[in-house]
Order: C-alpha cells, then sequence, then structure tokens
C-alpha cells in the first residue's frame, strides 16, 4: 500500500538507503531536508513494514524523481514500478530520473515504463543515464 512520507520517516528511510544503496546511501540529514524540499512516498507491506520509497522534487511542470529505493528482500516483486506508477499520477507531466548505468534492472524498468535516455553523466568510473519522460498535461 502507497503512503505519503514526510520528514519525520527520515531516520527509518536511512536504515532503507543503507540496505537499497550502501555504497552511496544518503543519511537521515540530507533525506529529511530532500522530504522537507520535496515529497515522498512509501510502499508498507502488512501495514508495518517499509519495502520501497520514492522521493521527489516537483517544480512548475518538472519532477525529478531525486530517488527510489526498493529494500533488496522485496525487490524484482513489482514494488518499484507500483511507486514509480504512483509518483507518475502525482508528478508534473515533465519526469526526470537518473541511473547508474550499471543497475540494469531499475535502467530496464524506467525504460519499460516509458522513460526515454537524453544524456549521460560521467562520475569518477561510473556513467548516469539521465532518463526523461513528457506527458500530456492531466495524463
Amino acid at each position: 500500500m502507497i503512503h505519503q512520507l514526510s520528514p519525520r520517516h527520515a531516520a527509518v528511510i536511512e536504515s532503507l538507503e543503507m540496505a537499497t544503496f550502501p555504497d552511496h546511501a544518503w543519511n537521515e540529514q540530507t533525506i529529511e531536508r530532500r522530504l522537507k524540499d520535496g515529497w515522498g512516498l512509501a510502499y508498507i507491506l502488512d501495514g508495518k513494514t517499509l519495502a520501497g520509497y520514492v522521493i521527489c522534487k516537483t517544480e512548475g511542470e518538472l519532477t525529478d524523481i531525486m530517488r527510489l529505493g526498493v529494500h533488496p528482500s522485496y525487490q524484482r516483486q513489482g514494488i518499484g514500478r507500483k511507486l514509480l506508477e504512483a509518483a507518475k499520477e502525482k508528478g508534473a507531466p515533465h519526469l526526470l530520473i537518473c541511473v547508474n548505468a550499471d543497475n540494469h534492472h531499475a535502467r530496464d524498468m524506467y525504460l519499460a515504463s516509458g522513460f526515454i535516455p537524453t544524456g549521460s553523466l560521467k562520475q569518477d568510473a561510473s556513467t548516469t543515464l539521465v532518463l526523461e519522460q513528457v506527458r500530456a498535461s492531466g495524463a
């Protein structure tokens, strides 16, 4: 079930960040700041288990999906796709997400959801893909 996140959820999101992105997890303060500046959604199982989350920022017609994470125990079960769809419904018509080029499962999910590659960024030894989707207003 999808629920709204607030900055008070930052500590629990941080523990999921550590499990999902161990090499580049956001800390509690960063998560709290991102949620204050934007908005977030959580996927809760059995009324209590945080399985995944998405943190976004919307400015005008653009929503930047800054982070989408699913706990490794729950990956490949459609939770990321459900969070992405919920973010698309809540967000602006123009959506932007960046993904590590080596994260094939996430990249493939975004491409299958209608995002298209519009650029790439080199960061140290990795490449980040920039993916975008523009929908008709109200779609």
